[in-house]
């Protein structure tokens, strides 16, 4: 349990700064220091000795540290091993607008000169595109860490570049298992997973539940990523899911989902999710490449892309997109692509500018929203590209 201490105070009003919590709720999060639910998982003590001993080891915790970690309360998100930091972040609930507050939120960051920062990339995005970002005193901040999603490469690009941490690592885990990877040199391989944490062991495999999950892919090849059930960090089961535990445990491994590849260096790089993944015309392009691709216009705000069904490619790419100038237009996102490097059968077929993504409380990306038409779109601004450009 944490002490009361004005630095913990300050914790609970970035809470609410941010939206992610109420004055009430905030106060009990300090109150009792830490609350973390196992959304369902059913893991021990014991789990969570193992992923402080985890977290130390591969993030080289510094008990000195002053810490920023926005992370929502069904999520680890480094929990554990940063116990020797001065500040703990936890969502009190998961509640609230993510970008919500971000002026006062990097206000109290600056004021109290924290060395480390944790959040998911939605939030890094939120920060950095602040109109006020320039202005802030961030210099203190030599850690900084993501976990909870993907992170764009051109992301981390700006997160190097307007940030400058000694140390930028990507935290690949999830709440069944704590730990899959890290990376700790996104400045050299953008978009990098890593090699697997400790006691743990990383496959890429067929995405099939018909094919043998004991054969690996080759190098550059993307499937399914799994994970050894037999790490000291793995939960055991879902809380009286049988469903669940026949869909992603597989004897000795854990389908985790997500689509991945290792590199010539033995790296893991993750793509995407299997279920995201979109086969058109036969091809299969992953949503978080094309969104890259798009995220890199200074005209975009925000964007997700999904497939939508189409009678003659089967399904076709759609990009919702947040517009940052009343000057976007579809033909110049074209172009965007194009520049890119994008292949064009990648290329959304389709594009339509919302007024705001759907977001869970963590800033996931909620893509089944943007597939059942449960977003505002603006007025008339639906546009299909031509199938032969």
């Amino acid at each position: 349990m944490l002490k009361t201490t004005r630095r913990t105070v300050v914790a609970g009003a970035v809470l609410v700064a941010l939206g992610l919590a109420t004055e009430a709720a905030a106060q009990e999060a300090v109150k009792i220091g830490v609350i973390y639910p196992l959304s369902g998982n059913s893991a021990s003590a014991g789990n969570y000795s193992k992923m402080a001993i985890e977290v130390g080891a591969d993030v080289i915790n510094n008990g000195n540290a002053e810490l920023a970690k926005i992370m929502p309360l069904a999520k680890g998100g480094g929990l554990p091993g940063l116990k020797g930091a001065k500040i703990q972040l936890i969502f009190a609930d998961n509640q609230g607008t993510p970008a919500a507050g971000q002026n006062q939120a990097l206000r109290l960051i600056s004021e109290e000169r924290l060395t480390t920062l944790f959040l998911v990339p939605t939030m890094f995005h939120d920060v950095l595109r602040h109109p006020e970002f320039e202005s802030y005193d961030l210099r203190s901040l030599s850690r900084v860490g993501f976990a909870g999603m993907t992170m764009s490469q051109a992301l981390i690009e700006c997160c190097l570049d307007q940030l400058k941490p000694d140390l930028f690592v990507n935290y690949y885990g999830s709440s069944e298992i704590y730990t899959f990877s890290y990376c700790d040199h996104l400045d050299r391989k953008p978009g990098c997973a890593g090699r697997a944490g400790m006691n743990q062991i990383i496959r890429v495999v067929s995405p099939s539940g018909d094919d043998d999950i004991e054969i690996d892919l080759p190098s550059g090849v993307t499937g399914e990523i799994v994970a050894s059930m037999r790490s000291p960090e793995a939960f055991s089961r879902y809380w009286k899911r049988p469903d669940a535990d026949a869909k992603a445990i597989q004897g000795r491994w854990y389908r985790t989902g997500d689509l991945g590849r290792f590199d010539e260096d033995g790296e893991l790089y993750v793509v995407g999710r299997v279920d995201d993944m979109i086969i058109s015309g036969g091809e299969n392009i992953f949503p978080e490449e094309v969104e890259d691709a798009l995220a890199r216009s200074k005209l975009v705000a925000g964007c997700a892309v999904v497939g939508m069904p189409d009678e003659r490619l089967g399904a076709k790419v759609v990009a919702f997109v947040e517009p940052a100038s009343a000057e976007l237009a579809p033909d110049e996102l074209d172009k965007v692509c194009l520049r890119s490097g994008l292949a064009r059968f990648k290329r959304p077929r389709e594009y339509v500018f919302v007024k705001a993504i759907p977001r869970s409380a963590s800033g996931k990306l909620l893509r089944r929203k943007l597939r059942t038409g449960e977003y505002e779109a603006f007025a008339d601004n639906k546009v299909t590209v031509k199938e032969d450009s």
